[in-house]
């Protein structure tokens, strides 16, 4: 566990808020029960614990919009020692309903989870174990079960029919509950804008000509461009043992490498209905934010060759290769998550009576994004983990030793 320390103060830090472009330097942060209490300088507090931070850095805690939690438990000290706070579960389960209630009661350490109910498919569906709706009826009850089970929005799939899709919009949005996911195959980019569906999943999942409409509409997008970096590389590449140097792939399981290995021969014929190349893909988000589109940053973790937490960094720095600036990047991994989760009062930037989720960094990374690596320590709800706790927890991970969820 962290470092449960009720009064924390942060001493000379700079603070990269993102309420402003700019880094607010040398200032005193104040954390008192697992919120920002007061910023400003020169603070004193005679109960906290103080944390001298010269020439560091404070960002936001790091948001990954597009993870897929699965067995084992390591993945959350993943996102948590890559300065991942929160993160977005993309196909719910009662297993991860269950993680997001002991992260909450502090039972496990983990990021917060936001979580979709389970995928919401057509007959045949994509995936096993979908909620398979087959009639109008079928459509209200996916919605009305992913409402009242406490799952945060609604996951939908690709066969989908169209007549259901319409509807199942309809009830979420009588219901309050968002529709994200994949564009059905039956249904056009323009009937899924006028049916309401709030995000799209996915960088094929908009074609070029349709981006700046998705873009004026509102539309959330995450490209997860990682994902579909590495289904070219899968697509093009005979996959060896050259494309594992990266330290990254230590805290892989033999298990997970060897789910990876099957996924692999699975994806190299799978028809990913890629109409454009990755270099393309990548292009694309920069014409989505050009035309004030609501991008955000997700990996798909643990897709193949997709390590959590260590994904998020390099899906930023995908971001910044194609043109985004650095702050770009980054509003797309915490203010923007925050907004489209519909959680910006609590979480996405570092305001007075916000909830103290938080990295410290040794670099700037508005002047290189690469420096959101540089990670000194990470405050999650108020709690420290301090850089020997990192170090420890990745220690844990190395070598396959994965706790189940159970």
């Amino acid at each position: 566990m962290g470092w449960k320390m009720n009064k924390v103060l942060l001493k000379n830090i700079n603070l990269i808020p993102l309420t402003t472009d700019d880094v607010v330097e040398n200032m005193d942060v104040l954390i008192l029960h697992g919120r920002i209490k007061k910023i400003a300088k020169d603070i004193s507090h005679k109960n906290a614990e103080v944390i001298d931070c010269t020439d560091k850095y404070l960002l936001p805690g790091l948001i990954d919009m597009h993870v897929h939690l699965k067995d084992e438990l390591s993945d959350l000290k993943l996102y948590l020692v890559n300065g991942i706070t929160s993160i977005r579960n993309m196909w719910g389960t009662k297993d991860v309903l269950g993680l997001r209630e002991k992260i909450r009661s502090r039972s496990i350490l983990g990021p917060r989870i936001f979580t979709a109910g389970p995928i919401v498919d057509g007959d045949p569906p994509v995936w096993e174990g979908s909620l398979i709706i087959r009639t109008l009826e079928d459509a209200e009850k996916a919605v009305l079960h992913t409402k009242e089970e406490g799952y945060d929005f609604v996951k939908v799939y690709n066969n989908i029919p169209n007549d259901l899709f319409k509807l199942l919009n309809e009830v979420a949005k009588k219901n309050k509950i968002d529709v994200i996911g994949h564009l059905p195959r039956a249904v056009s980019f323009s009937e899924a804008v006028a049916y309401g569906q709030y995000g799209l999943e996915h960088a094929k999942a908009i074609k070029r000509k349709d981006l700046v409409s998705a873009a004026e509409n509102d539309i959330w997008f995450a490209p997860t461009l990682v994902t579909s970096k590495a289904c070219q590389i899968i697509q093009t590449e005979e996959i060896t043992e050259k494309h594992f140097e990266d330290e990254k792939y230590q805290y892989v399981s033999k298990e997970r490498m060897n789910q990876w290995q099957e996924s692999i021969e699975f994806f190299k014929d799978y028809d990913f209905r890629l109409d454009r190349n990755y270099q393309e893909y990548r292009d694309d988000t920069l014409i989505y934010t050009n035309a004030n589109g609501l991008i955000l940053a997700g990996t798909d973790a643990p897709m193949p060759l997709v390590v959590p937490g260590f994904s998020l960094h390099d899906e930023l720095k995908e971001l910044v290769l194609a043109g985004h600036t650095a702050l770009q990047a980054l509003k797309a991994a915490t203010i923007n998550a925050a907004k489209c989760m519909r959680v910006s009062e609590e979480l996405g930037t570092i305001e007075e009576g916000k909830l103290a989720d938080l990295v410290i960094l040794n670099k700037n990374p508005l002047s290189c994004i690469d420096n959101t690596k540089e990670i000194e320590m990470v405050i999650t709800n108020g709690e420290v983990l301090t850089t020997k706790m990192i170090e420890l927890l990745k220690k844990s991970i190395i070598g396959g030793k994965n706790e189940k969820n159970s």
